[in-house]
């Protein structure tokens, strides 16, 4: 453990143990904590780190790190002492090495608390953008273990694509002088700190926190680094005819030559497609320079329905706003989501921070759960039972004090020091952990964004498994399809057919629920083959189950896919992995998985009983079923969850269960839910993105080149509309989503095979054009066209202003639609014997 040196004594004695957890209470949830984990002699912890397979190992490092090998140089604090009162908020020498000295000593700050080990610092000068490879890099040695070395390549990848800030074409806080500068555009300074922090007697999490400053213009931008552009992160842009502006470096020479025609010329707001509709300037105004301090009030209520700018709710200056902002991971990932949080922060100028959730790992790695009941337990509770969460907070909270000062940013309540205004956000899984963060711990968070979450996790696994199966030739034997002629054939087949129930034909099905795809048309006739482009009866009745509940003897497990959802085809192979071994490792308790086990889940390795059981044991709530919020609700928390009505991952009918269950749950009565919970369905949205929907909203993983809210608002953007909401208490009464033009190409594959080609890679940007925007509504209210004069007016940026929200009436209630599959099911089998019987 490192202690502080004689010199620090006075900058101690600023912070006490209750400024840096915040206050008592944080405290004592600390020690609650210790004491629900095996330790109730209360926290520091001092037991080893469980390994991956179970056992208990000394070898996690401690101490501070050797500034070796970083990109930009390290200040020297051998005579550094903080000046007293004196804190951090511009660029500069004095926020450097205030940055530096908190990396070396942030263990000894929190010894009283939490046990931290490994901290580092580093700071970033305005202006720089280093990739994500380049941030690995410079982890101090040990901080990766070689197991994790060895896999970092898989890991970083799962990450997705780097950030490109120019593409934000000036969005928000971005469009100050740094978001010009590289290839990829730069952020502002800012001070990146990181450790691990041990959350139980086996576990230990790590964390970074992300720290803005303000510009000061006398200190020119740092040059961009010429050697970290291309890296493999590098995101893939494409011109008008899909040719390769900008690639990663894994794809060779797809990258043009020179650097700079990678980047737009940001000092040109109008350089941007004729038919964009857009200037940078409709959606920004200027960030003055000007810095009048951090210390801040909350804005007053504004009236229910406005539509606020960004800058009146997050203030103007182009430092710190104020506010924390953490970020969780998707899929089985334990990794910083670092995309996630440069974007958050170019954007709003956020705090934020991010952790592994306590395991490093890719997004289909679940090894790491494997263990004794006791460490599986621990290691389930920082990855989906929301402590991870909690804890980082908490500590980010310190650091905050101690960086920002103990009397900077939105404090909760006018002049309440309680702890500064924070927000919790993730998709998929990270949508589950949002959810169970805010259960678990509903006196850390101010505010939720919870995306597409991974609700009823043991039953999402076996659906995805027997999803998967129909999509395997050696299970579906002739009912194989493969994902491209779901993608295509099944899909023109069922826009065809359900299009236009909305009354707008614009290639998105908004009303599913009104969708009964007739797939005759695309039935083989006598004397064809699928090679003609058309299916076969086996395969027509493989199609259908799609949209049929998942059934495990005889019982419903969990709700079928939507009409819609064919967009979605290339998750139809790689899910099944990950699925199987969560089941078996996390749920049943095994130690490995066998190769026999991988085979027989396709058919009968699991029983009804045995997905009961798991349910009902919701070990450390990995389950995500249970909906009492009275206590996140009570303390003025709100949330807002959406789910993309084309995603293939993950049901939206399962959210939309989940939905109806907080509002039934009987420990929610006397709460009027509404006025803490908004639910959101984005028509023609994937899994937490892409698709031909109105899904540009500013949502967390939306970070491709261009992926931007249509305008700087409360209205457009779901980072704004919930701050807004927590602030200024004015609750979304509907969003605005974009849908941008898309340009396509076909990357390159080594060993091309037609039934496993994934479909070109498809990009959807700002800067391409605003192809329309849509009402989102809250549900039960659906969007609905307004009569016009031309179908012109359902596109363009302002094609929302055509819909309003209203009900709908739809054939039957949420029961009835989870049981309309079978319906279309015997339709397919009518249709097929008919078929077969009396066509040519």
């Amino acid at each position: 453990m490192v202690r502080l040196p004689p010199r620090c004594t006075a900058l101690l004695a600023l912070f006490s143990v209750a400024a840096l957890c915040d206050n008592a209470h944080a405290i004592r949830r600390c020690r609650r904590q210790a004491a629900a984990t095996g330790n109730p002699a209360g926290l520091p912890f001092d037991g080893p780190q469980a390994s991956d397979n179970g056992r208990i190992s000394n070898d996690r490092p401690t101490g501070p790190p050797s500034p070796s090998q970083l990109p930009y140089s390290v200040p020297d604090i051998s005579n550094f002492n903080p000046t007293v009162g004196k804190f951090a908020s511009v660029a500069g020498d004095y926020a450097a090495s205030m940055c530096t000295y908190l990396g070396a000593n942030l263990p000894a700050f929190f010894n009283d608390v939490y046990s931290l080990n490994s901290s580092f610092a580093q700071y970033y000068p305005e202006g720089s953008n280093p990739s994500i490879e380049l941030l690995t890099d410079v982890y101090p040695d040990g901080v990766l273990d070689q197991r994790t070395e060895r896999k970092l390549s898989g890991i970083l990848s799962s990450l997705g694509s780097d950030v490109d800030i120019k593409r934000d074409f000036g969005y928000g806080k971005a469009n100050t002088r740094a978001a010009g500068n590289g290839p990829l555009g730069g952020l502002p300074a800012f001070c990146r700190l990181g450790g691990f922090i041990q959350t139980s007697h086996a576990t230990w999490t790590f964390f970074e926190a992300w720290l803005p400053l303000a510009s000061d213009p006398n200190i020119p931008l740092v040059p961009p680094n010429v050697t970290d552009f291309p890296r493999n992160s590098t995101p893939i842009y494409l011109g008008p005819k899909g040719e390769f502006l900008q690639a990663p470096a894994n794809l060779g020479d797809l990258n043009t030559n020179d650097p700079s025609e990678n980047g737009i010329a940001f000092d040109d707001p109008d350089d941007l497609d004729d038919d964009t509709g857009l200037e940078v300037s409709d959606s920004t105004k200027d960030i003055g320079i000007a810095n009048t301090g951090l210390k801040r009030r909350a804005a007053p209520p504004a009236a229910p329905n406005a539509t606020l700018q960004g800058d009146a709710i997050l203030g103007n200056s182009d430092g710190w706003n104020g506010r924390i902002f953490f970020v969780g991971n998707g899929a089985q990932r334990g990794f910083v989501p670092i995309p996630d949080l440069k974007q958050m922060m170019s954007r709003y100028r956020f705090a934020v921070m991010g952790s592994n959730l306590g395991h490093f790992g890719g997004s289909s790695d679940v090894g790491w759960v494997a263990g004794p009941q006791p460490v599986r337990e621990e290691r389930l509770m920082d990855f989906i039972g929301g402590r991870s969460h909690a804890i980082v907070l908490d500590v980010g909270r310190g650091i905050v004090n101690l960086f920002y000062g103990p009397d900077s940013g939105v404090r909760s309540g006018d002049g309440d020091k309680r702890h500064v205004r924070s927000y919790v956000a993730g998709c998929s899984v990270g949508g589950a952990g949002t959810l169970s963060a805010i259960l678990n711990y509903p006196d850390s968070f101010d505010g939720a964004l919870a995306g597409c979450p991974a609700v009823n996790f043991t039953a999402l696994n076996y659906a995805q498994i027997g999803l998967q199966a129909r999509h395997r030739k050696s299970v579906a034997g002739p009912a194989y399809f493969s994902d491209q002629t779901f993608q295509s054939l099944v899909r023109t087949s069922v826009l065809q057919e359900c299009d236009h129930l909305d009354k707008v034909t614009d290639g998105v099905i908004t009303l599913p629920e009104l969708c009964t795809p007739n797939f005759g048309p695309i039935l083989c006739r006598k004397g064809q083959q699928p090679s003609d482009g058309c299916l076969i009866a086996d395969q027509v009745l493989n199609l259908a189950r799609i949209y049929q509940p998942t059934m495990l003897e005889g019982q419903q497990v969990y709700p079928g896919f939507l009409p819609g959802a064919e967009e979605s085809g290339d998750v139809l192979e790689g899910e099944a992995h990950k699925a199987i071994h969560w089941l078996l490792l996390a749920d049943k308790g095994e130690l490995n998985v066998t190769k026999q086990e991988n085979r027989d889940a396709y058919a009968d390795l699991f029983t009804l009983d045995e997905i009961r059981q798991w349910q009902q044991a919701d070990l450390m709530g990995s389950d995500v079923s249970k909906t009492n919020l009275a206590p996140f609700f009570k303390n003025g928390g709100k949330l807002i969850h959406y789910a993309g009505l084309a995603d293939l991952r993950i049901s939206p009918l399962a959210s939309r269960n989940y939905y109806n269950r907080v509002h039934s749950d009987k420990e929610n009565a006397g709460i009027d839910i509404d006025q803490s919970y908004r639910y959101f369905e984005i028509p023609g949205m994937k899994h937490c993105r892409d698709g031909s929907g109105p899904w540009q909203i500013g949502a967390v993983t939306q970070t491709d080149p261009g992926n931007r809210p249509l305008r700087y608002d409360s209205e457009s953007d779901v980072i704004l509309a919930l701050v807004a909401w927590v602030e200024r208490g004015i609750a979304p009464q509907h969003l605005v989503g974009a849908s941008y033009a898309a340009r396509s190409a076909q990357l390159p594959t080594k060993k091309p095979d037609p039934d496993h080609n994934r479909l070109p890679v498809e990009l959807r940007s700002y800067e391409y054009g605003v192809a329309f925007s849509r009402l989102i509504c809250p549900y039960p209210l659906r969007p609905v066209a307004k009569k016009v004069a031309s179908t012109a007016a359902f596109t363009g940026p302002d094609a929302h202003l055509n819909f309003e929200c209203k009900n709908v009436d739809l054939p039957s209630a949420a029961p009835a639609i989870a049981s309309a599959p079978k319906a279309v099911l015997a339709t397919h089998v009518f249709l097929v014997t008919l078929a077969l019987l009396l066509l040519p």
